[in-house]
């Protein structure tokens, strides 16, 4: 299972309040939102799990699950949700130091049974790309086709040099995707930790978003 995931520190109240609106320049205000993570990856409870569990070993401290650290349920959607988490959460990640981030990134995506990937968008985003694809599927079928066609009916050179490039730019495309994945969730692990940092030097709660 994958969701959508976010973690803000910052105005509690506004943040709620904007979450339910999905106000975005809100979520963006940084007068409102003071740290932000986003692991919208292919990750459920067991992936957060993980997490924490690593972070403890890390900071060589008793182990704890996120489920435990999950506090009030703040939106009653059975699709969606936002919760304040425990201090010990908060605190646990903060207190790994930041040059650790990659160490922890590294620790913890061993333990996870697959590479996580981000996490698909929403249903009605998906219908609205899935249109979009399909007209412009169209449009190139009738405007490109035929020139392509042409040129491949009388170059078998032409044939064989798109051939090649298609290979390789196929190559290169998953290697970058592999690579930007990587890249990103262990971004956003560091961001994490910095949300958490920040909340506990405000005094502030963190808040953990998700919706699938």
């Amino acid at each position: 299972m994958g969701m959508l995931i976010d973690f803000y520190t910052g105005d509690a109240k506004r943040i709620v309040d904007a979450w339910h609106r999905e106000d975005a320049d809100v979520l963006a205000d940084a007068r409102v939102v003071a740290a932000h993570a986003d692991l919208s990856f292919h990750l459920g409870p067991e992936g957060l799990d993980h997490l924490v569990l690593t972070a403890c070993e890390l900071a060589a401290r008793p182990p704890m699950t996120f489920a435990a650290c999950v506090r009030g349920e703040l939106s009653p959607d059975a699709e969606s949700g936002i919760h304040e988490l425990s201090d010990a959460f908060r605190d646990l990640l903060a207190e790994v130091p930041a040059e650790q981030a990659g160490q922890l990134y590294e620790r913890w995506t061993e333990k996870l049974p697959e590479p996580p990937v981000p996490a698909s968008e929403p249903r009605w985003r998906r219908r609205i790309d899935a249109i979009r694809d399909r007209v412009m599927s169209l449009v190139l079928g009738a405007v490109l086709l035929p020139m392509l066609a042409g040129a491949w009916l009388f170059s078998r050179r032409f044939r064989e040099e798109r051939r090649r490039n298609r290979a390789t730019l196929a190559a290169r495309a998953k290697e970058v995707e592999a690579a930007g994945k990587s890249e990103t969730l262990r971004d956003a692990v560091a961001k994490l930790m910095e949300t958490c940092r920040t909340a506990k030097a405000r005094g502030k709660k963190v808040l953990y978003a998700w919706s699938l």
